[in-house]
Protein backbone atom coordinates (compact mmCIF):
# COMPACT_ATOMS: atom_id res chain seq x y z
CA UNK A 1 0.00 0.00 0.00
CA UNK A 2 1.34 3.43 -0.91
CA UNK A 3 0.47 6.40 1.31
CA UNK A 4 1.20 10.08 0.96
CA UNK A 5 1.52 12.32 4.02
CA UNK A 6 -2.20 12.93 3.73
CA UNK A 7 -2.62 9.17 3.48
CA UNK A 8 -0.71 8.64 6.72
CA UNK A 9 -3.15 10.96 8.50
CA UNK A 10 -6.05 9.04 6.95
CA UNK A 11 -4.48 5.73 7.96
CA UNK A 12 -3.91 7.04 11.48
CA UNK A 13 -7.52 8.16 11.88
CA UNK A 14 -9.10 4.97 10.51
CA UNK A 15 -7.03 2.43 12.49
CA UNK A 16 -7.42 1.93 16.21
CA UNK A 17 -4.23 3.14 17.92
CA UNK A 18 -4.21 0.07 20.17
CA UNK A 19 -4.17 -2.33 17.23
CA UNK A 20 -1.01 -4.41 16.99
CA UNK A 21 0.53 -4.82 13.58
CA UNK A 22 3.09 -7.47 12.69
CA UNK A 23 5.82 -6.42 10.30
CA UNK A 24 7.61 -9.31 8.68
CA UNK A 25 9.50 -6.83 6.57
CA UNK A 26 8.76 -3.12 6.19
CA UNK A 27 11.25 -1.04 4.25
CA UNK A 28 11.34 2.51 2.93
CA UNK A 29 14.31 3.18 0.67
CA UNK A 30 16.57 6.17 1.08
CA UNK A 31 14.67 9.30 0.09
CA UNK A 32 16.05 12.25 -1.84
CA UNK A 33 13.98 15.38 -2.21
CA UNK A 34 14.83 18.21 -4.59
CA UNK A 35 12.62 21.27 -4.55
CA UNK A 36 12.50 25.00 -5.12
CA UNK A 37 10.04 27.51 -3.76
CA UNK A 38 10.04 31.12 -4.89
CA UNK A 39 7.58 33.90 -4.10
CA UNK A 40 7.55 37.57 -4.94
CA UNK A 41 8.44 40.11 -2.21
CA UNK A 42 5.66 42.27 -3.66
CA UNK A 43 3.20 39.90 -1.98
CA UNK A 44 4.51 40.95 1.44
CA UNK A 45 4.21 44.72 0.90
CA UNK A 46 0.58 44.78 1.92
CA UNK A 47 1.06 42.94 5.22
CA UNK A 48 1.42 45.18 8.24
CA UNK A 49 3.99 43.39 10.40
CA UNK A 50 7.36 43.87 11.98
CA UNK A 51 9.92 44.61 9.19
CA UNK A 52 12.40 42.11 10.64
CA UNK A 53 9.78 39.38 10.66
CA UNK A 54 8.77 40.30 7.11
CA UNK A 55 12.44 40.04 6.03
CA UNK A 56 12.72 36.49 7.42
CA UNK A 57 9.44 35.44 5.84
CA UNK A 58 10.68 36.69 2.46
CA UNK A 59 13.94 34.74 2.95
CA UNK A 60 12.10 31.57 3.91
CA UNK A 61 9.80 31.88 0.93
CA UNK A 62 12.69 31.86 -1.55
CA UNK A 63 14.45 28.52 -1.50
CA UNK A 64 16.23 27.30 -4.61
CA UNK A 65 17.48 23.80 -5.36
CA UNK A 66 17.09 22.39 -1.86
CA UNK A 67 18.40 18.84 -1.83
CA UNK A 68 17.43 16.85 1.24
CA UNK A 69 18.41 13.23 1.90
CA UNK A 70 16.81 10.86 4.36
CA UNK A 71 18.15 7.46 5.36
CA UNK A 72 16.25 4.22 4.94
CA UNK A 73 13.64 3.05 7.44
CA UNK A 74 13.57 -0.67 8.11
CA UNK A 75 11.54 -2.89 10.45
CA UNK A 76 11.86 -6.67 10.44
CA UNK A 77 9.88 -9.23 12.44
CA UNK A 78 8.29 -6.88 14.97
CA UNK A 79 4.90 -6.48 16.58
CA UNK A 80 4.07 -2.81 17.12
CA UNK A 81 1.04 -0.85 18.19
CA UNK A 82 -0.18 1.41 15.40
CA UNK A 83 0.46 4.52 17.49
CA UNK A 84 4.05 3.44 18.26
CA UNK A 85 4.75 2.58 14.63
CA UNK A 86 3.50 5.98 13.40
CA UNK A 87 5.43 7.74 16.16
CA UNK A 88 8.68 5.93 15.27
CA UNK A 89 8.21 6.62 11.57
CA UNK A 90 7.51 10.30 12.19
CA UNK A 91 10.44 10.68 14.58
CA UNK A 92 12.79 8.97 12.12
CA UNK A 93 12.17 11.57 9.41
CA UNK A 94 11.58 14.64 11.59
CA UNK A 95 14.86 14.13 13.48
CA UNK A 96 16.72 13.94 10.17
CA UNK A 97 14.97 17.08 8.93
CA UNK A 98 16.25 19.06 11.90
CA UNK A 99 19.78 17.64 11.74
CA UNK A 100 22.49 20.25 11.22
CA UNK A 101 23.25 19.06 7.67
CA UNK A 102 19.65 19.37 6.47
CA UNK A 103 19.13 22.76 8.16
CA UNK A 104 22.37 24.00 6.58
CA UNK A 105 21.12 22.91 3.15
CA UNK A 106 17.84 24.77 3.69
CA UNK A 107 19.53 27.94 4.97
CA UNK A 108 22.12 28.02 2.19
CA UNK A 109 19.42 27.56 -0.44
CA UNK A 110 17.96 30.97 0.46
CA UNK A 111 20.74 32.70 -1.51
CA UNK A 112 21.82 34.96 1.34
CA UNK A 113 25.44 34.04 0.53
CA UNK A 114 24.79 32.44 -2.83
CA UNK A 115 23.72 28.81 -2.97
CA UNK A 116 26.60 27.33 -0.98
CA UNK A 117 25.36 23.77 -1.27
CA UNK A 118 25.50 23.97 -5.07
CA UNK A 119 28.95 25.59 -4.91
CA UNK A 120 30.15 22.76 -2.67
CA UNK A 121 28.80 20.15 -5.10
CA UNK A 122 30.46 21.93 -8.05
CA UNK A 123 33.80 22.09 -6.21
CA UNK A 124 33.52 18.48 -5.20
CA UNK A 125 32.95 17.45 -8.83
CA UNK A 126 35.87 19.60 -10.00
CA UNK A 127 38.42 18.13 -7.59
CA UNK A 128 37.34 14.49 -7.33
Amino acid sequence: MKYTLKGVKTFESTVNKNTKIFFESFYIHELKLNFSFVSSPILFREFSMNPTLKFFIVLLSNMKNVQLKFSKYDITNKHLLTSIFLSQLTNHYVSQTYSHKQVLKIVTSMDMFGNLSMRYEELKEAFY
